[in-house]
């Protein structure tokens, strides 16, 4: 089968490899549709230390089960499901109070097993989450991303928030910005400088769309009581802590680059009394990510904006990290996707 593999930082290749067995409880899932993601980039730099190379990525796929390994049902094989990539120990302290993305022995499919960048996947039984009928792979490939926006929100200590500003309209910060909106806030502004996107976060419901943090200020001086940093940018931390109200919440959602540092004055946090959270992954958010899509309180239709075949991945993460198009997905050749929304 055809598959990309990141043999090490900086190298990935689309090889043909041996077709994967499942195991015990495993089952083998023929992919139909992943999600690139900024994440990946991270993996193909080098900057995550717990991924073991050679390595499939992938971490946001659906498709349908077509094997399956001792101990699970024949029944599996035909069904449509989405892939919690979360793979945790099970017996740790964080394991035991529900915390799995903090697992002391985290795994991962897409970063330390076999990701979705391949035709086919094996996977735990444990880790399938049952695809609703309304929802097409495409928008499964959807939740897992949204999934982990659903457990930042959870670590907000004043929820739901009712003002909230999310710095960075990529596909990250549009599905909080519409995740924050279906938890209760009343006001939802968005800052992004790139144009295309902005125009995509003009078709959800956003209240406000500004370019910088500065033009948000300048239109609500009162500020916000919850911001959401969704850039990935530490240099950007500094502007998002101004934006935060007396009293307010700074949520820390995207992955920087290891090494990078950001200046903030603690002062700032006396003055204000400011929170600052950071975020994780997901835990057991996957199912509420399904039904906010199948609900349609979530759309995931504008946020995909582009589709490649898996041969073309190398291409797809060039242009991600050249910050082009919102979300991409490679998708299998036989899958005929939706064109609603483009």
């Amino acid at each position: 089968m055809r598959a990309a593999v990141v043999h090490e930082p900086h190298r990935i290749t689309i090889d043909d490899i041996p077709e994967p067995e499942p195991g015990p409880n495993e089952v083998v899932v023929a992919v139909k549709a992943n999600g690139i993601c900024g994440s990946d980039l991270h993996l193909l730099d080098g900057e995550w230390s717990f991924v073991q190379y050679p390595v499939i990525p992938g971490h946001e796929f659906s498709g349908e089960v077509v094997e399956v390994g001792p101990g699970v049902e024949s029944n599996l094989v035909g069904r449509r499901v989405a892939v919690d990539p979360v793979v945790g120990c099970g017996t740790c302290d964080h394991c035991k109070s529900g915390r799995i993305n903090l697992c002391r022995s985290l795994n991962a499919y897409g970063a330390t097993r076999p990701g979705g960048s391949a035709e086919q996947c094996v996977v735990g039984v444990r880790n399938l989450v049952p695809l609703p009928d309304s929802l097409p792979f495409e928008a499964a490939a959807v939740a897992q991303p949204l999934a982990c926006a659903l457990h930042a929100l959870t670590r907000v200590p004043h929820s739901p928030a009712p003002n909230v500003l999310v710095v960075g309209g990529g596909a990250a910060g549009l599905l909080l910005a519409q995740a924050v909106r279906a938890s209760g806030a009343s006001f939802v502004a968005v800052c992004e400088p790139i144009a295309a996107r902005r125009d995509v976060a003009a078709r959800l419901d956003i209240d406000a769309i500004f370019q910088s943090v500065d033009e948000a200020l300048a239109a609500h001086p009162e500020k916000f009581s919850l911001v959401i940093d969704a850039t990935g940018k530490a240099s950007v931390l500094s502007s998002s802590l101004d934006a935060a109200d007396t009293g307010g919440t700074l949520l820390l959602f995207s992955m920087c680059a290891q090494g990078e540092m950001a200046s903030i004055e603690p002062v700032k946090l006396y003055e204000r009394e400011l929170t600052i959270v950071g975020s994780r992954g997901m835990a057991s958010t996957h199912g509420p990510a399904l039904e906010l899509l199948s609900s349609g309180q979530v759309k995931w239709e504008p946020l995909v904006t582009e589709h490649h075949g898996l041969d073309d991945l190398p291409n797809a993460l060039a242009r991600l990290r050249r910050h082009e198009g919102i979300k991409a997905l490679t998708v299998c050749e036989s899958l005929t996707f939706s064109k609603r929304g483009r």
